[in-house]
């Protein structure tokens, strides 16, 4: 072990260091700052991304609520509606139908007096019909 030299040589230190600086210098350069800038893109891309898309899942949320609540007051509207519709017909129904009973009692009410009148005079006919009747019996027994 006769010629180990520890002992730095600066001349070689100096040019490694510059070596060494240049070619962090260069990775530098031609690397990482083009890697961070991308990536800063990227992430600022997705970030903004993600937080548009929840900004618009958070929208479409509340529209859907808005659209739910107004759905909801016009089928309570419609059945309300509805009801009072079919309240209206029934009424209406039932006027139409008394009418018509009434109109009923009335039109049977004037057949029944006309008929009893119509009885009337057909009874009053009957003796003349049967003294016409034994009259012609008689005529004919004679003859």
């Amino acid at each position: 072990m006769a010629g180990l030299n520890l002992v730095p040589n600066p001349a070689v230190l100096l040019v490694q260091s510059g070596i060494f600086l240049t070619t962090l210098y260069a990775v530098k350069k031609l690397f990482i700052t083009p890697y961070l800038s991308v990536r800063e893109k990227r992430q600022s891309v997705t970030v903004g991304a993600h937080s548009g898309a929840e900004k618009l899942n958070a929208d479409a949320r509340s529209t859907q609520e808005h659209i739910d609540k107004k759905m909801s007051a016009v089928i309570e509207e419609s059945k309300q509606t509805l009801s009072m519709t079919k309240q209206e017909i029934n009424e209406e129904k039932n006027k139409i139908i008394e009418q018509a009973r009434k109109e009923s009692a009335e039109i049977v009410e004037h057949m029944r007096q006309q008929l009893t009148k119509e009885l009337a005079e057909e009874r009053a006919k009957v003796p003349a019909v049967v003294n016409q009747l034994t009259e012609a019996v008689f005529n004919k027994a004679m003859q």
